[in-house]
């Protein structure tokens, strides 16, 4: 796996300096890297948006006190 990483960072970095082509795909590379990190929540596998099985209770009555 370092290996795969190095030769990528590698590739990369000889990459940018084709003038056109070197800015487009380091563009496309940290598009889809700042894909994936949103895609995985930084690293964990916890809904981004908590669900409410049951609704909330009024606030204004709690329970036990006098009305």
């Amino acid at each position: 796996m370092v290996l795969a990483t190095l030769l990528g960072a590698v590739v990369l970095s000889l990459v940018r300096f084709v003038p056109f082509l070197g800015i487009t795909l380091f563009s496309i590379a940290g598009l889809f890297g700042l894909g994936s990190v949103l895609a995985t929540k930084f690293g964990t596998n916890k809904p981004w948006i908590r669900r409410m099985l049951t609704p909330p209770e009024s606030p204004t009555a709690a329970p036990g006190s006098p009305q």
